[in-house]
């Protein structure tokens, strides 16, 4: 039986903020390529207010560079739940005597062209036209790429005019199911709840950093596994990395940091130089919280601090977000319509819990530092490809114990998302920049 895909616009607008949020580095431009701010206000998926774009960079006397190309690559949007790239827009403006060049590539480092009858890795030299990246956008393989950024270059033969490139928009259809090659985890994306849940909140509880110093006495290296911990502090910490170590015999004020070399697979810590054996040493580790979904209030893994998602509402905020996204076929006369997304708060209570305060006040020390010590941050699905503002609505409270544990505390924490659910509609375009209504229905999966 087909399936019904669901649909959803990537925003692919130049924005420093944007390009770093979605490719997790600052923006690289060629030298002869600059980001040029435009400020009229607009009205953007993250809440941006002002439009930018590409163009070459002038020099001093306002010439810009002639015969001489320059690359912006952007940073690729999707997700693996992505099926079917159903549109893709590039926005841009070419004066008389000046050359833009666009293709795809999948973030992370490989590209595509047209090649007149299909999608083919491209070499340095091997470029199209934004207009045949719009009209074959539908025949690329979202299956070998769930994820595609657009690529241009730019040049003029005029000294007194350059090419200007606004970025675009893409229209993807969705698959909230499995897929052939699909990991154990991937499939649990059967909702926005179930994506937001297990592709967004459950990894970034696990990419928090807890930190702590401990002492003990070893050798040369030391076993996290027979680790028991300090007084106050609990036991049994999955050990990410050390970040640094003194030893306390010969260095009691800890001014001589040592070199910490920590082994994953072993479990073990080296010092260099080599802590003789008998003296003592300080550490100080960076953990891995045990995040635990649904389970009792008293569920609690022994010895090891972690974070239990105590319970999770929905809070539909209205019927619509700013409007239907519209994606145009550049080379043709129709749009792509994507009914307009729907903005959700998932309220929610983490319950931070171990066998001793610190260990407790540790984790919630990470989640500030995570939140940017602003109480919110921005994080990407790696299903969906769609933004999620996670926000403290409560800060660190106390909170009962259970099962002999030393410490608890609650936090209450807000995840505010947009979800798109309608059916996608084709059609040509009008004047006012529409599309008519229910020309076709888009393609089934």
């Amino acid at each position: 039986m087909a399936r019904r895909l669901t649909y959803v616009p990537y925003d692919l607008s130049p924005e420093p903020a944007r390009e770093e949020l979605f490719s997790g580095a600052a923006i690289q431009l060629d030298a002869n390529i600059e980001l040029e701010p435009l400020f009229q206000p607009v009205s953007i998926h993250l809440g941006l207010a002002r439009r930018w774009r590409y163009r070459l960079s002038p020099d001093s006397t306002g010439r810009y560079p002639v015969s001489t190309t320059a690359i912006v690559t952007q940073a690729a949007r999707g997700g693996y739940l992505v099926r079917e790239w159903a549109a893709i827009e590039p926005m841009y403006s070419q004066p008389a005597d000046t050359l833009t060049e666009c293709r795809i590539h999948d973030g992370d480092g490989t590209s595509y062209y047209w090649n007149g009858a299909a999608w083919q890795v491209a070499g340095a030299s091997d470029w199209t036209t934004p207009e045949l990246v719009a009209a074959n956008a539908s025949t690329i393989d979202a299956e070998l790429l769930p994820k595609v950024g657009l690529e241009w270059r730019l040049s003029t033969q005029d000294a007194e005019a350059t090419p200007y490139v606004y970025g675009g928009m893409a229209a993807a259809g969705l698959w909230f199911g499995a897929r052939t090659g699909a990991t154990a985890e991937e499939t649990l994306s059967d909702s926005w709840a179930d994506d937001l849940i297990h592709r967004v909140l459950v990894p970034w509880l696990r990419s928090l950093d807890p930190e702590r110093t401990d002492e003990g006495v070893t050798s040369t290296y030391l076993s996290i596994r027979d680790y028991s911990g300090g007084p106050g502090q609990g036991s049994g910490w999955i050990v990410r990395e050390a970040t640094v170590a003194y030893d306390l015999t010969d260095d009691p004020e800890m001014q001589a940091p040592l070199s910490t070399s920590w082994n994953a697979a072993t479990k073990e810590l080296t010092f260099t130089p080599a802590v003789p054996a008998g003296h003592r040493y300080a550490v100080r580790l960076i953990g891995v919280p045990t995040v635990v979904f649904g389970g009792d209030r008293d569920l609690f893994l022994a010895g090891i601090p972690q974070v239990v998602i105590e319970s999770i509402g929905v809070v539909t905020d209205g019927p619509g977000y700013q409007g239907d996204d519209i994606v145009r076929d550049i080379a043709s006369a129709e749009a792509f319509r994507i009914p307009a997304g729907r903005p959700r708060s998932y309220p929610m209570v983490l319950l931070l819990q171990s066998d001793g305060q610190v260990s407790a006040l540790e984790i919630h020390a990470a989640l500030e530092r995570a939140m940017n010590s602003r109480g919110g941050i921005v994080l990407i699905s790696e299903g969906t490809g769609m933004p999620v503002q996670l926000r403290i609505t409560r800060q660190l409270r106390p909170a009962r114990t259970g099962m002999g544990m030393a410490a608890a505390a609650r936090v209450d924490l807000t995840a505010d998302v947009v979800e798109y659910h309608g059916a996608a509609e084709v059609g040509p375009l009008i004047q006012d920049g529409g599309v008519v209504p229910t020309v076709r229905a888009p393609r089934a999966s």
